[in-house]
């Protein structure tokens, strides 16, 4: 299983100063992470999708919202040599030691940290941005 957990930078800190002022507003926050994190997760899927295959890599990803914000998680039984062996790389030990792992022949990174690398940004601004509007709504009443 592969995994991945997107975490904002001081987000637990806001999030417990939010609680300070009023129960609420941190739930508001995390009840958007998700909607925060799905460009990334589907750009993620989409990546993955274009691997090759027969699908199941990219249909095992999953996204569920976490204490600290969100992961994303594959559970396809290869998902660490998908995402990160290396092509020609064979296995160490198993059943299978000695033999080739069906490692995609793409640049890296792959999906995953592709995704990544594309949205982080992105991401990070749509919970900043979140996160000062759930301010707003609370300081105009």
């Amino acid at each position: 299983m592969s995994s991945l957990n997107i975490r904002v930078e001081g987000l637990a800190e806001t999030l417990k100063g939010l609680r300070e002022i009023d129960r609420e507003l941190p739930k508001e926050v995390k009840r958007g992470l998700r909607e925060d994190v799905r460009p990334l997760f589907t750009a993620y899927q989409s990546y993955a999708r274009g691997l090759g295959g027969s699908g199941q890599y990219a249909a095992n990803a999953s996204m569920r919202t976490i204490s600290a914000g969100v992961k994303i998680a594959n559970s396809d039984p290869g998902a660490g040599p998908i995402e990160f062996a290396n092509p020609g790389a064979f296995y160490l030990n198993g059943p299978r030691a000695g033999r080739r792992m069906g490692v995609p022949h793409a640049g890296k990174p792959r999906a995953l940290m592709r995704a990544v690398d594309e949205y982080e940004d992105e991401v990070r601004d749509r919970v900043e941005s979140r996160t000062e509007k759930v301010i707003q709504r609370y300081l105009n009443g």
